[in-house]
């Protein structure tokens, strides 16, 4: 019975029954040993009483054994400290793990985002160009991985290699069509190249394969925007409130809309929107948008 309750708890592990990507981890040991540690600690002493060997005997390589385990329990804990923790150990322990890579480079592309915001544009800068070395190391593994390229893009136009950037996201394209963050994507990049009615149109094929995109709807309204057609701008601000009402690019929409609505002379709507976006105080990157919203109201005489 405790053979089959082992074998049974092993099932996890010996891939009958996959579960996510992986083929090994600490934790699918944890029940199957539950009954290894019983097999021990009660087995050891039986066996010591038959061999004549008074059990007190055994504690003080009990005691050692424990140290020992605790030790190692304990440095094996480190490897869980954190996100990048696992995978720089995932890296040690399995080579070039492109999922290690994958994992390790978008941390740091949200690390370098965090950095920006806080007014560290270097540190951001050396931890943007880490994050496209592990998307290349992706790349190298598997070349036709569209996310990979996508996320390879994405940090190539962070470093300001924006020309690389674009033929990436076009690369991701070609794997996959209806990638909308790649879509999306670049639109931005030729929307920052002048090409309006390019980002566009990459706006809404991203739109048309996610109408929810939140991304999309707000970068959209900027195009419309540029492109001189405030009303088509403010519908998809719109949505962003609609979709995301709390989320960071809310707040960067309530500031946009107001703005167009005071040009337009809808006075009173602007100030209430630029209110709820002076009034935020959710993280550091938010104050940004309750600076400018101030200054908007200040400009109106309203603060």
């Amino acid at each position: 019975m405790g053979r089959l309750r082992y074998v049974a708890t092993l099932i996890a592990a010996i891939g009958f029954v996959q579960v996510g990507l992986q083929a090994r981890a600490d934790r699918y040991t944890y029940l199957p040993l539950v009954g290894v540690f019983i097999m021990i600690a009660w087995g050891v002493p039986k066996l010591a009483r038959s061999r004549g060997i008074k059990v007190r005997v055994l504690v003080a390589p009990a005691v050692v054994a424990l140290g020992a385990l605790t030790v190692v329990a304990y440095t094996q804990v480190e490897t869980w400290r954190d996100s990048e923790a696992v995978y720089r150990q995932c890296l040690l322990a399995s080579g070039n793990n492109w999922f290690a890579h994958s994992g390790l480079g978008c941390l740091q592309e949200d690390r370098a985002a965090e950095l920006v915001a806080r007014g560290n544009p270097q540190e951001a800068d050396r931890l943007n160009r880490e994050a496209v070395e592990h998307f290349q190391q992706v790349l190298a593994v598997l070349p036709q991985f569209a996310d990979a390229h996508n996320n390879l893009a994405r940090g190539l136009g962070a470093i300001g290699r924006k020309d690389e950037a674009i033929e990436e996201y076009q690369e991701t394209l070609r794997l996959d069509p209806n990638h909308a963050p790649a879509h999306s994507n670049l639109a931005g990049a030729l929307l920052n190249q002048g090409k309006v009615d390019e980002a566009i149109a990459h706006y809404q094929r991203a739109l048309e394969i996610d109408p929810e995109y939140v991304d999309a709807h707000y970068n959209i309204a900027i195009a419309y925007k540029v492109r001189g057609e405030p009303d088509n701008s403010i519908e998809h601000y719109r949505i962003v409130l609609g979709l995301h009402p709390n989320a960071f690019f809310a707040y960067l929409a309530r500031n946009d809309i107001a703005l167009i609505l005071m040009h337009k002379g809808e006075v009173e709507e602007a100030l209430r929107l630029l209110r709820e976006a002076a009034s935020i105080n959710e993280t550091a990157r938010v104050d940004l948008v309750k600076d400018a919203a101030r200054r908007n109201l200040a400009l109106f005489g309203k603060e």
